[in-house]
């Protein structure tokens, strides 16, 4: 196998003053890069998260013990986000009144759901103002 360093030294000889042209000679620099079984899976990759990345990333369609595998991280992932956001209130802790962005937010971190129309409704007016106040800074 010719060294990657090599390789990359060719490359750069042959980097082409277009996009297309050098996406061509990377995608050739990096083919026998990925180890890849006869029938075009990624060998030790494959069902991992790591390989659905790897498949994405050639923008080909992702085997199905990838996608399986990525499917559970992301699985895994809102378990952790949903215990870690899922608090109970303190006792004796006070409330926000309702119809405030801040109460809005407290109902959200808290699982209040659903969310108080007052406290939805103060949410919608505060960010339709942020949006407002980010289109006047843009221009």
């Amino acid at each position: 196998m010719v060294d990657v360093e090599d390789r990359v030294a060719d490359a750069v000889a042959a980097w082409a003053p277009d996009l297309a042209a050098q996406a061509e000679v990377l995608a050739a620099l990096f083919d026998d890069v990925i180890d890849r079984t006869p029938d075009g899976r990624m060998s030790d990759r494959c069902g991992t998260p790591w390989g659905y990345e790897l498949h994405r990333s050639r923008d080909e369609e992702a085997c199905t013990r990838c996608k399986a595998a990525n499917a559970e991280r992301s699985r895994k992932a809102r378990v952790r986000r949903a215990a870690k956001a899922c608090k109970e209130r303190p006792e004796g802790q006070q409330r926000l009144p309702c119809g405030s962005n801040a109460a809005y937010h407290q109902h959200l971190y808290y699982r209040e759901l659903p969310v108080d129309p007052a406290c939805l409704a103060a949410h919608a007016d505060f960010e339709s103002m942020w949006a407002a106040a980010r289109r006047v800074a843009a221009k």
